[in-house]
């Protein structure tokens, strides 16, 4: 028998489980992320917990997981067994161990060529966990448990459960305890779109429990605000290459537009679409001058041979206008759409596809009057918009835009993106 589960995180906001407890079977909820350090706890995991076990919800809890070493792993597996004291997660204590936003291979530590020493992450976050007295296991995506992990390796550890994200399908493409088959479920009680799973284990009968401590009321901590804008242009003195980083870097070019923001991260502020991460502190006061500086007359010499607006033919393809990561590209042209003055990558192509620099441009021109139509077409994401929706807008399937965009988990795109959708 499959059961009923969701997985929630204050990315969910404040939660209504006497609404939401008709409708699942049991929940996984985010803890935090990343080391013991109590600034990066879930602002909601304590009232979850707490919620469900008034109510007598079975629930598992994870942490999404940034660790670059073993003794980050430690202080990941640390950090869950700290926010779990006291309190009683019948269906297990995960690990995510995907690298969703880049934080990894932006550090150096690329996936697909450390996969040995990540699936060692895992087992070793598992054993701490184990010995503990939970039940335990590590969450990814198809790919991710084929392609990089090394499977054979963690199905030998004793106690491994599988938690696979693989959405699109009609059964899991994978032995698992747990199947997370979309991100997109519509469930009362919740006003955001909620990840869903199926459990396919026994699930425990958990009796309801008078909380000893108040429920924790987090709904203000909820609704931040936040001094800046999406489309500001603002001035920074350090950058950041993920939103949850605490690592300053020092910016090759000072000065951007905010293309997106996540309100509750640590440095909230996307920059020109890739170019890093930015938080209050950061940023350099100008007189609440936050439109784009007005070019002068006279184009001052940047030293860049390409420029907006121009088509170019490229080998490779950089995930930020800051990444030394190269990566293969599915298609090899496109029109330069913004550019980054000073960045390692400072040519954005297709407002979003990714960037290039002058080492990867093999061939710069309009296209030939002779054209050829391509093999995909494009789409700009609206307000509201999901892959699996603009999917089913489209008649497409929405992992494959996800494929061809570069996009992986969370999948998250934003308004103005530009897709590309293949034929």
């Amino acid at each position: 028998m499959a059961y009923r589960i969701i997985d929630v995180s204050s990315n969910n906001g404040q939660l209504d489980w006497d609404t939401i407890k008709s409708s699942i079977d049991g929940v996984i909820i985010r803890i935090g992320y990343g080391s013991d350090i109590e600034s990066q706890d879930d602002s909601q995991a304590i009232r979850n917990m707490q919620e469900c076990e008034r109510l007598g919800i079975p629930y598992g809890v994870y942490i999404y997981s940034y660790c670059l070493n073993i003794e980050e792993v430690r202080s990941e597996a640390a950090h869950i067994l700290r926010m779990i004291q006291g309190f009683n997660p019948v269906l297990g204590v995960w690990f995510d161990m995907e690298d969703a936003d880049g934080y990894k291979r932006n550090h150096g530590l690329v996936p697909e060529q450390n996969g040995e020493l990540l699936t060692d992450f895992c087992i070793e976050f598992m054993q701490i966990v184990k010995d503990a007295g939970y039940t335990t296991g590590v969450y990814a995506n198809y790919s991710y448990f084929t392609n990089v992990l090394n499977d054979g390796k963690l199905i030998s550890f004793e106690g491994f459960n599988r938690w696979l994200a693989h959405w699109g399908i009609d059964e899991p493409s994978m032995d698992c305890l747990l199947w997370q088959c979309t991100s997109d479920a519509v469930i009362d009680g919740s006003s955001a779109r909620t990840d869903f799973n199926y459990y396919y284990g026994e699930l425990p009968n958990v009796e309801p429990v008078i909380p000893s401590e108040p429920i924790e009321d987090n709904s203000e901590s909820d609704d931040i605000k936040t001094k800046y804008h999406v489309g500001d242009y603002v001035s920074y003195h350090t950058i950041y290459a993920s939103s949850t980083s605490e690592n300053g870097l020092t910016p090759s070019i000072t000065g951007g537009t905010i293309t997106n923001i996540i309100a509750s991260a640590r440095n909230p502020y996307l920059i020109n679409d890739g170019t890093g991460w930015i938080n209050d502190d950061c940023i350099v006061e100008n007189n609440e001058n936050t439109s784009e500086p007005e070019s002068s007359d006279e184009e001052e010499s940047t030293g860049l041979t390409h420029s907006v607006g121009e088509y170019v033919t490229y080998s490779a393809l950089f995930a930020s206008s800051t990444s030394e990561e190269p990566l293969n590209p599915l298609y090899t042209d496109g029109t330069i759409t913004a550019i980054a003055e000073g960045a390692r990558n400072p040519y954005l192509i297709e407002n979003g596809r990714g960037w290039v620099n002058d080492s990867v441009i093999n061939g710069s021109s309009a296209p030939e009057n002779t054209y050829e139509e391509p093999s995909y077409d494009t789409y700009e994401v609206e307000s509201g918009d999901c892959l699996s929706a603009i999917g089913d807008k489209l008649d497409v399937d929405w992992y494959s835009i996800a494929e061809a965009n570069g996009i992986g988990e969370p999948y998250t795109i934003y308004p103005g993106q530009s897709l590309i959708i293949p034929r």
